[in-house]
């Protein structure tokens, strides 16, 4: 096990670098417009997960998976982060990305924290700070900047879904802010990361997939990824699987709102990789690069 401090920084460029390695692969293969390759990752995710969890059975046999009597409570929590923060979470945001990019897309999910801290304190009844106020509107000010960009810049931008790219990057805001809070209960109880994580994703997993069946789109979605998948997305669903491992061995160690305030550079991070990776396809500005240091900075000051 890592030390949390090091596993909180590990999900956190593990996510940012799951979103570029998305984005690329997006750019280059025909992903369906209402999934942008999510089945594909989550499946991988999930998979290598299980695994996770069932090598962390057999190499530890007298470790403790589940412990204390509100293990219930911590395993219904864990699924229901799967199905509003990762699924439809994800689900909204893999489709901002396909159409604001990934670090656009990721500096407005970002603000998830302003949803996270509202439900804390008006059902959690946690206490509200001088400094979750600046951080909130560090978190406004950014949203503000990516709001108004397409306007100052608007050379940088190809095709018409900038709008409609970031009302589904808020939706995705919405989605993960709530999943967020429903992983903090989870983390906070007496399960093992390996199996917070399985939890987690495989629900999202076993309900993405009965709804493809119910809407009759399963075998639309997954046919172009069983003949021709793409390496990009393959590889950014095994490091979004280290992503969500990290992110769920760091809260065994650590306060939950330290690995926030760790997590909380994935902006930057995107920003950086975007920069040095992805030029062409993402077109940054000055505007994109101050408001990805707002929120970064914003989403610290929440979770101080």
């Amino acid at each position: 096990m890592l030390p949390g401090e090091v596993a909180a920084l590990v999900s956190a460029i593990c996510y940012a670098s799951s979103y570029i390695l998305l984005r690329k692969g997006q750019a280059e293969t025909k992903t369906d417009e209402l999934d942008n390759g999510l089945f594909l990752i989550l499946l991988i995710s999930s998979t290598v997960l299980f695994l996770c969890f069932i090598l962390k059975i057999f190499t530890n046999p007298s470790a403790s998976v589940i412990s204390g009597t509100d293990w219930k409570r911590a395993v219904g929590f864990c699924v229901l982060s799967g199905l509003v923060g990762t699924l439809f979470g994800r689900l909204a945001l893999y489709a901002a990305i396909a159409r604001i990019g990934a670090t656009r897309g990721v500096i407005i999910n970002a603000m998830a924290p302003i949803v996270t801290l509202a439900i804390a304190i008006t059902i959690l009844r946690e206490k509200f700070n001088v400094s979750d106020i600046y951080g909130m509107l560090c978190l406004v000010v950014g949203m503000i900047l990516i709001s108004v960009e397409r306007a100052w810049f608007p050379s940088r931008f190809i095709g018409g879904f900038f709008k409609q790219g970031v009302m589904v990057a808020i939706l995705a805001t919405l989605f993960q802010g709530v999943g967020h809070t429903f992983r903090k209960v989870g983390v906070d109880t007496s399960i093992t990361a390996p199996l917070a994580g399985t939890l987690d994703t495989l629900s999202a997993l076993v309900a993405y997939t009965l709804l493809l069946y119910m809407f009759g789109r399963f075998g639309s979605v997954i046919r172009p990824f069983l003949k021709n998948p793409n390496p990009y997305i393959v590889t950014a669903g095994f490091v979004s699987a280290a992503a969500v491992l990290s992110f769920f061995d760091a809260c065994d160690s650590i306060p939950v709102s330290q690995v926030s305030m760790i997590s909380s550079i994935q902006p930057v991070i995107v920003a950086l990789l975007s920069s040095l990776l992805m030029k062409n396809l993402e077109r940054l500005t000055w505007v994109t690069w101050m408001s990805s240091i707002l929120v970064t900075l914003g989403v610290v000051l929440i979770s101080v």
